[in-house]
């Protein structure tokens, strides 16, 4: 891994917190403190500034430029609408993840069951799409399994058994 590539501890760092009451907020570095430790602040999501155990924080590939030690809350915001970090960071896979994961932890009994009957409608026509040669077989059954278990449905719904 190049040294270009990797994610420093650094003010201005943009992290995530994986832990806790406060998890899957973004967080900007502030200060730090030692090694195990980093003063971080989330004007964006509501955090106020306190330290954190390092291990309670993912890092990403976001750094707010200019931010120096200890920069007050103020300037702090100033420098993140400024560089629109927080906009960059909510535009990755990992942003979205983090928000689809919250929207479902919120649904109820009935949209949930909604979703799951949506993904099998999904699934039906991606699987009827594949085995007629529409689209490139990328599903877990072979062409022949999947024959087979049309096979089995029409018969479980015709009422025939193996015994019979």
């Amino acid at each position: 891994m190049g040294q270009d590539s990797m994610a420093l501890v650094e003010p201005g760092r943009l992290a995530v917190i994986n832990f806790g009451s406060k998890r899957d907020l973004p967080v900007t570095i502030v200060d730090i403190i030692d090694q195990r430790r980093a003063i971080i602040e989330g004007p964006q999501s509501g955090i106020e500034r306190q330290y954190i155990t390092l291990r309670r924080l993912a890092l990403t590939r976001f750094v707010t430029p200019d931010v120096p030690r200890g920069c007050p809350s103020v300037e702090l915001e100033k420098k993140l609408r400024e560089h629109n970090t927080v906009g960059k960071w909510q535009q990755t896979n990992w942003a979205k993840k983090i928000a689809i994961k919250k929207l479902r932890a919120n649904l109820n009994d009935f949209q949930r069951f909604q979703v799951r009957s949506l993904k099998r409608q999904r699934k039906t026509i991606i699987m009827t799409k594949c085995f007629k040669g529409e689209t490139e077989p990328r599903c877990r059954l072979t062409r022949s399994q999947y024959a087979r278990s049309q096979k089995r449905r029409a018969e479980n719904a015709s009422g025939k058994t193996k015994n019979q």
